[in-house]
């Protein structure tokens, strides 16, 4: 053993109890000495319990140590020591049973090691270590934070089968680091396979076990790439080689075997994929099992361990030192909004090319095909789903986004997103410092709902001239400046201050302000140096603390903290609405932490000096109105934009008032002219393509003045001619299977469940077109189209929401011929 200092980044961590011992793991990456395992055996799980408490006598447990804690009842705790995790939960239940409370009792012993250390991820450590082939090992080393910023391996996987067969066809894997790049497929081909096609060496024919040398991508130091991992800069390596990267095996279990010992050859740090966890890896979980073949992808011999997810729908996969990325889930989670999540339909939006099969066309049908006839096709379609989502990662830095938010958060990144537990990880370290212990979630009792933001009535019309003052960060801001979080309504009573809805919070006892007033200024050097997704992490940090502490899910849960929050953010609103009108400006619109001042006739020809002249305004009335109110303003109000014109169209359901939440305007940025939609249907992937397209060209006509009733009518026209048939496509995503609904069948559940029933086919993503026989899925090509559903329930709602602020309607715009022409069409057709 030799004595060796290093920074690693933190990928997985895990607990066991193995002969009565308790035992924390984490796996990291090291760039002196690559994969890194931490072993630490010499901390107990631990909980705790007011000092008061008498313990039945089945109570297993190590030692019981007086502690300077309270709870939030400020009763003095002890510690309750055990050797095992095992022990612990059966002490808690015990104890729950006999009606005594424990505190934080359902912590992760792997989560609070980090934690109470203030380790975001990050760590250095010291101490003596052995080598475990690839793996650097450490047994209690001492260990500190630090910041570190990791070079990582990614695997793109995916995987094709067959639909009726249940058979594995072939597995792809897509190795990307840095500029360099490896490909390879794992392909399925039976013995009586007649397919005519022989590999070009006898090494690619997959006869034996397992590879007799794989192929490794790791050196004793530094992450290195193997000689056949061809670099970017030095060779052409954008295409995919069956001679050399298609390998056959004629068998599915010698194919899984070969698979997984080339893998943890391989040796990657992250998995991505697209549903790799809730298809790819469940389908190869499955058929392992069958074939009696062990899922060892990890890198110290445990099996792969895949677990529906408690809190929020899908899957999640639990591989000892390997993190793996759903591409859809991070997408969602840095908040993109696609028509659907197909990989299909996100390759074309962010990479303006797609898949080798054509989204139109019978997939099922082609891959089966290609599995008979054509292997080296089917592989090259395979590795192409492979690419496209590394491309993806790549295009969107999704995987920088998420190790800065692992950075910032403390989380590591399998747990990225978990809000309530980056909380916890950034709250509770700190509140023990200040002599608190936090309830266990369970106990925490959800009270009355928080008010939510405060939306004003909109003033329905369109208006020239408009301009956004925006609240910067308002929910951190409030926090900041009125002091509102767990420990300062613990403390109200020393030296209080009172929102304005009268809640009182302790002016000189708090943690959040002093957290967020951090981020805020990491914040701005993040933007100094342009580290976008730093900035990014922090925002997203900073704007979940509200949720957090609105959520039973939340140990520090209390009705007074959100309510707070959003009480003071309505009052803000309200003031500053009154603070123009009492100036003679009109308010048109406000919502959260934004108001739409209409400038007057004069301002609009200066607007990019009057605009920030308004919200310095704004800002000095805010500054000096906390002040005399004893809070230390930490509001910032920004000008944000200028719309020349703004549409406020009518509510729907209600005559006469304004749609909340809804607006469209030509925004002036840079001197161009651009149509910004908020909230309407052109955002909306529940609308068809043809009513987006409708909406943007109608609106722009619209504000620009141009006349649109020969537009409409040449529209409808060639949409009844079939025209625009293509552009008619519903998409919609189930929440659950199509089964499952039993109550109010939407026509995207009846269209699934044609799809199941039909064509065998299951899937939550489905596609349909509505047929004068009712929603019918593409995939089964459905003629008849109800051309007049899409005019009344498309088109006319979008065309009346703002022709009727003219005084004028769709109905009246479509000539009486048009109509005719339809039912002519339909007649014909029948």
């Amino acid at each position: 053993m030799k004595q060796v200092t290093t920074d690693i980044f933190l990928l997985t961590s895990e607990w066991q109890d193995l002969r009565n011992q308790h035992i924390i793991r984490y796996y990291g990456v090291s760039k002196d000495h690559g994969t890194v395992e931490l072993i630490f055996d010499n901390q107990l799980p631990v909980f705790f319990i007011t000092r008061e408490a008498v313990l039945p006598g089945s109570v297993r447990f190590v030692k019981r140590r007086s502690v300077d804690l309270k709870n939030f009842a400020r009763a003095d705790v002890d510690a309750l020591y055990f050797e095992t995790r095992r022990d612990l939960r059966a002490a808690a239940k015990a104890l729950g049973e006999s009606g005594i409370t424990t505190f934080e009792a359902d912590i992760r012993s792997d989560r609070r090691f980090l934690m109470e250390r203030f380790i975001h991820s990050q760590a250095r450590i010291s101490g003596k270590c052995v080598k475990k082939g690839r793996l650097t090992s450490f047994r209690n080393p001492a260990i500190s934070p630090c910041e570190v910023t990791p070079n990582l391996l990614l695997a793109s996987l995916d995987i094709e089968t067959g639909v009726d067969s249940g058979q594995l066809y072939s597995i792809a894997v897509h190795l990307k680091k840095n500029s360099a790049e490896f490909r390879r497929v794992f392909m399925l081909k039976p013995p009586e396979d007649g397919d005519g096609q022989a590999s070009s060496s006898a090494s690619n024919e997959g006869d034996a076990t397992t590879f007799s040398q794989p192929d490794s991508f790791r050196s004793n130091q530094e992450s290195q790439l193997l000689l056949s991992f061809k670099d970017a800069a030095g060779g052409d390596n954008s295409t995919f080689d069956p001679d050399k990267e298609l390998f056959y095996f004629p068998s599915e279990k010698l194919l899984l075997e070969n698979f997984t010992a080339w893998f943890k050859q391989a040796d990657p740090d992250i998995i991505i994929g697209w549903n790799v966890v809730g298809f790819d890896l469940r389908f190869l979980e499955d058929k392992c099992q069958k074939c009696k073949v062990d899922l060892d992808l990890s890198r110290n011999g445990r099996n792969i361990y895949i677990r529906e997810r408690e809190y929020s729908s899908g899957y999640a996969a639990s591989i000892s030192g390997r993190v793996t990325l759903d591409g859809i889930e991070l997408l969602r989670g840095a908040f993109y909004t696609f028509e659907d999540f197909t990989l299909e339909t996100v390759a074309q939006k962010l990479l303006n090319k797609g898949k080798k099969i054509d989204f139109e066309e019978d997939k099922i049908a082609e891959i089966e095909r290609l599995f008979k006839e054509d292997k080296r096709g089917l592989a090259a379609y395979n590795m192409e789903d492979c690419v496209l989502v590394t491309e993806i990662f790549k295009k969107t830095g999704l995987l920088e986004l998420w190790v800065r938010r692992s950075q910032i958060t403390g989380l590591l990144l399998s747990e990225v997103g978990r809000s309530v537990a980056a909380f916890d990880h950034m709250y509770l370290p700190r509140l023990h410092r200040k002599g608190y212990v936090a309830p266990n979630v369970a106990d925490v009792r959800l009270e009355n709902h928080a008010a939510g933001g405060y939306v004003m009535e909109p003033k329905p019309g369109i208006h020239d001239d408009v301009i956004v003052l925006d609240f910067k960060s308002l929910y951190p801001s409030i926090i900041q400046s009125f002091k509102i979080e767990p420990l300062s309504l613990l403390e109200k009573d020393k030296h209080p201050v009172s929102t304005p809805t009268g809640l009182q919070f302790s002016s000189s006892e708090h943690l959040l302000p002093e957290l967020i007033t951090n981020m805020m200024k990491q914040r701005e050097i993040a933007k100094e140096k342009k580290d976008a997704f730093l900035s990014h992490a922090i925002k997203i940090l900073m704007n979940s603390f509200y949720g957090v502490m609105g959520t039973s899910g939340c140990r520090f849960y209390h009705e007074k903290l959100p309510s707070a929050i959003t009480g003071t953010g309505q009052w803000l609103l309200k003031e500053s609405r009154k603070f123009f009108e009492t100036r003679g400006y009109q308010v048109l619109y406000g919502d959260t932490d934004s108001v739409f001042v209409k400038l007057k006739s004069n301002e609009a020809a200066n607007v990019d000096s009057r605009g920030p002249e308004l919200a310095k305004m704004l800002n000095d009335f805010w500054q000096e109105r906390l002040e005399n109110m004893g809070v230390d303003s930490h509001l910032e109000v920004e000008f944000e934009k200028y719309y020349r014109k703004l549409v406020l169209p009518r509510a729907r359901v209600k005559q006469g008032g304004g749609a909340r939440k809804r607006y469209a305007g030509l925004l002036i940025k840079n001197g161009e002219e651009e149509l910004e939609f908020i909230g309407m249907e052109y955002v909306r992937s529940d609308w068809t393509p043809l009513a987006r397209e409708f909406q943007y060209d109608l609106y722009w006509k619209v504000l620009h003045g141009e006349n649109i009733r020969s537009w409409i009518n040449d529209l409808i026209l060639r949409l009844i001619n079939g025209e625009l048939d293509k552009k008619l496509i519903y998409r919609k995503r189930l929440r659950k299977d199509a089964s499952q609904y039993t109550k109010n069948i939407s026509p995207q559940v009846r269209a699934a469940l044609i799809l199941e029933q039909t064509l065998k086919k299951k899937t939550r993503n489905i596609r349909y077109l509505m047929t004068r026989d009712g929603p019918e899925p593409i995939e089964r090509r459905p003629r008849k189209l109800d051309y007049r559903h899409y005019i009344e329930k498309q088109l006319q709602p979008i065309a009346d929401s703002i022709l009727n602020l003219n005084g004028i309607s769709f109905q009246s715009l479509v000539q009486p011929v048009q109509l005719s022409l339809f039912d002519d069409f339909e007649e014909n057709e029948s």
